[in-house]
């Protein structure tokens, strides 16, 4: 006699991925209706997520991980007892806030006391400078 299967919801489950194609583990995977957060997870070693005994119905899943933008997924959940399998790709997104500070006033590097012990470094763009500690 074969096992019986107990269902008590539909299941959605997936693979996130990114651009490499490479499993990316620790996405954080947020399963919301309108207006409500019903359940978080987040992805393993081989980047499967799973939310189990879900109601039929719609759904928003967003997945996040610093580095990678943010991506949110309207999802169509299936009869109970059915599977939903959605997988999803990040993409890198990088960005930083710089901030230079300096004086106020320029030292040209050939008019410096010790142009070697206040040399911070030199560019080597289409640009050309000096930086110094001055």
């Amino acid at each position: 006699m074969a096992p019986v299967r107990q269902s008590f919801g539909a299941e959605l489950t997936g693979i996130v991925r990114d651009e490499t194609g490479g499993v990316l583990a620790g996405v954080s995977v947020e399963l919301r209706r309108p207006g409500a957060l019903l359940q978080v997870t987040a992805t393993d070693t081989r980047g499967i997520y799973r939310f189990m005994s879900l109601d039929p119905g719609a759904f928003q899943v967003s997945f996040s991980l610093p580095n990678f933008a943010t991506i949110r997924r309207d999802v169509a959940v299936p009869a109970t007892g059915s599977e939903l399998r959605v997988d999803i790709v990040l993409h890198l997104s990088l960005s930083a806030d710089v901030v230079v500070t300096g004086r106020n006033t320029f030292i040209n590097l050939a008019d410096a006391e010790d142009p070697a012990g206040n040399l911070v470094g030199i560019a080597l763009s289409a640009s050309q400078g000096a930086i110094t500690a001055h």
